[in-house]
């Protein structure tokens, strides 16, 4: 079985956090989602809300795993970086003729000698941006990674994963849909409202459709395993760790 984790960490600064410029960790934070991800023991994580490249070393060697980081486009601090023991870059949103305000990366992971293709995303939300423009630019975004990693691959993306800002059978889930990709919460009927603090079910995982049969296990952290006792904060993040296992 493969196992493949998502998750927003919020910079690792615990959440509420106001800033938008964070560069060291909250110790606390980086060991307490370090050992959450050891727990799952998966053969890829994607994490999105890395600061820099240091950040996205920081827990590499925790996991026992290979990182591969890219920075945000607009907004580098928004960067995402893909975790496995064999992981190379294919393509990254920063570098591609329409870089995003935040990120998205394309990886190829070996895991037990079969090789995986996968997205790390995350799309814009109305933070920066009026909320019709946001929708725009995520289906933008979507589009250039997609066109980016359909030439060279044949079959697709395996797995796209990360936080897509909008909650599910919205443009970016009839976009992936109308691509040939299956969200994983409805293949499995998880009942699964909101993955966010106060946001609908906006942290998602795709895969192709043929891989639907391949799908033996999807879940979500419960928020109690989240819960963070320090002044000003109340949990670790304000997303919940997603993972979706795989038949190989």
């Amino acid at each position: 079985m493969l196992k493949i984790v998502s998750h927003n960490a919020c910079w690792f600064q615990g959440f509420p956090y106001a800033g938008l410029d964070p560069d060291e960790p909250h110790p606390e934070v980086l060991d307490r989602l370090s050992s959450i991800y050891q727990s799952y023991d998966p053969h890829v994580l994607c994490v999105q809300e890395v600061q820099h490249a240091k950040m996205a070393g920081a827990i590499a060697g925790e996991l026992g795993m290979n990182v591969q980081y890219s920075c945000g486009g607009e907004y580098h601090q928004y960067g995402c970086a893909t975790y496995a023991r064999d992981v190379e870059v294919l393509a990254e949103g920063r570098i591609s003729s329409s870089p995003p305000q935040r990120a998205w990366q394309i990886c190829r992971a070996v895991c037990g000698g079969a090789p995986l293709t996968i997205a790390n995303v995350h799309l814009t939300s109305d933070r920066f941006l009026p909320e019709t423009e946001a929708a725009a630019a995520r289906l933008r975004d979507l589009v250039t990674m997609l066109d980016v990693a359909l030439p060279s691959h044949e079959d697709g993306l395996d797995v796209i994963c990360g936080d897509f800002n909008e909650g599910p059978r919205h443009d970016a889930a009839i976009l992936l849909e109308r691509r040939g990709y299956i969200d994983v919460a409805v293949a499995t009927n998880a009942s699964l409202p909101s993955t966010g603090v106060g946001k609908q079910r906006s942290d998602q995982i795709w895969v192709r459709d043929d891989l639907k049969s391949a799908i033996t296990g999807f879940g979500a952290a419960a928020w109690e395993s989240l819960a963070f006792e320090s002044p000003g904060k109340n949990v670790l993040s304000d997303h919940l760790p997603l993972w979706v296992e795989l038949r190989k």
